[in-house]
This record gives structure tokens, sequence and C-alpha cells, in this order.
């Protein structure tokens, strides 16, 4: 058995040296130590079609290569394939991919921080590994180029201690130490890199508490590119959901619905039949921009409606009442709908609440304060320090209220060792306000009162063709809530 084995493990290599003929590398030149690896993927070709890249890579300055912190060497060509890096700059396919994509004149990428890019193409075979070797020349100091720019927090003010990283933007696909450059700002928010060739470069930035900030970027030679940041605090959203698995539309009966509870991060999507979150193949996705969340849809054409705050008990229902989208904006009490992503059943969601979202007062610069997400905007008049202010909006009814009300409500708090005064303006949804037929020009802000321990009336601002409602001079902690004037 012993040599039946030596004797395939001999065939395969002998393939795979025919098959790659034409290239100055093979398998013998590779380190005993890496050459397993080889062997592990050519064992793979008898089990399924496709095709492996291996190789070497090294600086013409004679800089040693150690990992992909050094060096990327990426297949690019309509599938993006890392090559994971070792030790004296050798690099072998995490895998065995699909031979659809192999061919000629196929493309493939290097970048490494302070070398001038590499974009060749190659013949790629299919069976068996083609080797490849690459030289990379250092760039001469006059074509380097430089980055700087700021970080601002959600008051537009520099951020301290957030992590910036400086990368390619060629997925990774688990390799989690590709090369890059990073730093935290001061206080001053400051960014700054230098030595960087001409190509295309990501920009990630992040801090405790805020959502990430991506964005690509081509700096321009003989100029110092500005990329600017703005990190906005992260959301979270409670949704509970109902899945119908038995092929019915229907979401109050049948022998596979599933029910339960999810606490659902941004950048995160969610597989309805098993209850999970995933990053990827997922039914649903939460995007945040800015301040902004969104539902997005993983595949096309998009199959997801926002029934708004009226709920129903079947598919029809929610297309009826509601409106179809790719990207449908996350509301607090809205019940949605969507056709998940592989079983192509439906799935029912209502939003129950967020974690609390937090703007930075300073008593020395007071400006309007957004919340966009939770349909505020808060504007300190007065503050004797500085602070945060917290909001949370909930899904529920205002318990107390005895007229007319939507169905939610928001908690202002924070500012705790401070004295203060805000304003606020509120911004509603006129279709929620039509669905519950509440007459709108009755609306108004509504207090809760804990030394009272009752709902108390505010005199009220209303904009109905802005749909907004507008309250003066809070000096606490506060409930707010949206009903009708008594």
């Amino acid at each position: 058995m012993h040599k039946i084995i030596i004797s395939l493990i001999f065939a395969l290599k002998v393939l795979m040296l025919l098959s790659t003929s034409g290239y100055a590398l093979d398998y013998t030149d590779f380190p005993e130590n890496l050459q397993w690896i080889l062997d592990d993927r050519m064992k793979e070709f008898a089990q399924k079609e496709g095709f492996c890249i291996a190789g070497r890579v090294f600086f013409n300055d004679n800089v040693t290569i150690n990992s992909n912190r050094d060096v990327m060497v990426n297949f690019w060509d309509t599938l993006d394939e890392p090559m994971q890096i070792y030790n004296g700059g050798w690099f072998i396919m995490n895998r065995i991919s699909p031979s659809k994509y192999a061919g000629p004149d196929r493309r493939i990428v290097l970048r490494a921080f302070g070398y001038d890019p590499i974009d060749t193409r190659a013949d790629i075979y299919v069976g068996g590994i083609t080797y490849l070797e690459f030289e990379m020349t250092r760039t001469p100091e006059e074509k380097l180029t430089a980055l700087c720019g700021t970080v601002w927090d959600e008051n537009h003010q520099p951020l301290n201690g957030a992590q910036v990283h400086l990368s390619f933007p060629f997925a990774n696909f688990g390799i989690c130490n590709k090369p890059l450059q990073e730093m935290f700002t001061e206080p001053d928010g400051q960014v700054y890199f230098e030595g960087l060739p001409v190509t295309k470069y990501q920009l990630t930035v992040s801090a405790p508490g805020y959502i990430y900030h991506t964005k690509t970027f081509t700096p321009i030679l003989e100029e110092t590119t500005i990329q600017d940041c703005n990190l906005y605090p992260k959301r979270n959203i409670t949704i509970q959901y109902v899945y119908q698995g038995g092929g019915s539309r229907n979401f109050t009966e049948g022998e596979e619905l599933k029910s339960g509870m999810i606490d659902w991060s941004t950048g995160q999507g969610v597989v309805f039949s098993k209850g999970t979150l995933r990053c990827c193949y997922y039914d649903l996705f939460l995007d945040q921009k800015q301040d902004i969340c969104e539902f997005r849809c993983f595949y096309d054409p998009p199959r997801i409606y926002d029934a708004g705050l009226v709920d129903f008990d079947s598919v029809t229902e929610a297309v009826t009442s509601g409106y179809q989208g790719k990207n449908i904006p996350c509301r607090v009490g809205h019940v949605y709908i969507v056709e998940t992503y592989k079983e192509k059943h439906f799935a029912k969601f209502i939003v129950l609440g967020e974690e609390s979202s937090f703007r930075t007062v300073n008593p020395a610069q007071l400006v309007p304060l957004e919340f966009a997400g939770y349909g505020l905007t808060v504007t300190p008049t007065y503050s004797s320090e500085t602070g945060k202010l917290y909001v949370r909006k909930y899904y529920d009814a205002p318990e107390g209220l005895n007229v007319g009300y939507l169905p939610y409500y928001w908690e202002i708090s924070g500012l705790e060792n401070a004295s203060f005064s805000l304003n606020i303006i509120v911004r509603y949804n006129e279709k929620d306000v039509k669905k519950l037929e509440l007459p709108e020009d009755k609306l108004a802000l509504y207090r809760f009162s804990e030394q009272l321990d009752r709902w108390e009336i505010m005199p009220t601002q209303r904009d109905v063709e802005n749909d907004t409602l507008k309250a003066e001079n809070i000096n606490s902690a506060s409930t707010l809530a949206i009903a009708l004037e008594q």
C-alpha cells in the first residue's frame, strides 16, 4: 500500500512538471518544508478539476520577504485569489480554484509598499500547478508620493486614537496578515503615510464604538494626496422574525414556521432559516453609511418589502401595502418581508429597537447634532461641561398615553454632570401617520415626567411640509413620544 501511495505522488509530480514546462521554477526548487503543501494541492486534482499557482517573488534590492505583510500576490482575472506568502518569498495558492477561470493571458498582480507595482499576464494551466517567478523593483524616491488627511468624529472634531490601515484593495479570503501600513491618530486626528508608489490603495479607519470607514484612492505623482475620513457611532438593532420554510406565504400557521430574536450589528448578514449571522451567503445585509442604516439584498432581483407600521399575516398583504427595493431604510417599528437567498422561502421581521448612538457636546462649539438614523436633530443652546449625549429609539407603545400615538419613542440621556439646555427637532414618517389614520395637523411632542409619573404635552412647533415637530428648552434626561393633542 505504501508503494502505491508513493507511486501515485510521483505520477502526480510528473503530470505537474509536464503541464508547467516553460517556466524557470518547478517543484524541486521549493524548500522541503513547503513541498508537502504542493503535495496536498496535487492530491486535490484527483478529486476535482481546477488550477493552482505557486512560485517565488523577490525584491531587486535583496530585502528579505517573510510573509504577506511584505508583499501581496493575487490572481486577478474575474476571480480574486490571493497566494499565501512564505519565508523567502515563496507563494502558493490557498486552494484549487475552478478551471473556468484558468487559460491563456490571465492577469496576475503584485503589490508591495516601496516597490513598483506589477500587473502582468500569464498562461494558467488546468489540472496541475503553474509555477511563476517575479522580481519587484524598488521605486526611486522621486517617483514616490504621500497621503495625508484628518479623521473627524461625529461632530466633525479631530478624533484621537483612531486606527488607520493603508492596504491594497484586493480580497484576502482569510489571509489576515496581508501587507499594510498602520498608525493611530493623535489628538489632532492627523493621518500621514509616505513612500507610496503610484497605484490604487484602500484606506480603512476604525475606532471603538464607531463604524469603520473605508475608501479607495490612487495618489497623484508629485502631489500629497488628501483623504479625510468621518467616523460615526456604530449602530446595532434588535429584530423579531418569523421564517416560513414550508413553501407557504402565510406567517401564522405551518409546521415549518420558525421565529426568534436577533441582535443584528451593521456589517453582518442574517440567515433567517437558521437565525444566525454570517459574513457571506446571507438573506439580508445591514449596511451603515454615516448615521443611516439600510437593509440590502444579497441577490438580484431584490425581493424585499417595507410594509410600514402595519403588521400582516401573509406575503400578499405585505406586497400590497408596502414597496419593493434593493436598499430600504431601516426604521424602528417597521415590518418587512424578504425572500430568502438559498431556500427561496419568505421571512417577516420587525425592527424592535436600537442600541444608543451618541454625539459629543462641546460648550465652546455648540452646533446642531444630527441623529439622522433616529430622525432627531438636537441643538444644545447651553452646556456647562463637555460630555456625550445619547439617543435610543424603541418600538413599543408609549405606555400611559391615552390618545392616538405613533408606536415608538425616543430616550435622550447623558451629560450627567452638566447643566444644559437643548432644542429638539423630531422627524416622523408621513406614511406611518397616514396608515394609522392620525390627523397630521394635530401631532405634538410629549415628554414623560418622572416626578409626576405621567406624560406631559410640550409646546410644539409643527412643520407639516417637512414632517417635523420641534420642542425647545429641554434641560434634563427625557423620554419623548409623538401623539395627538388632547
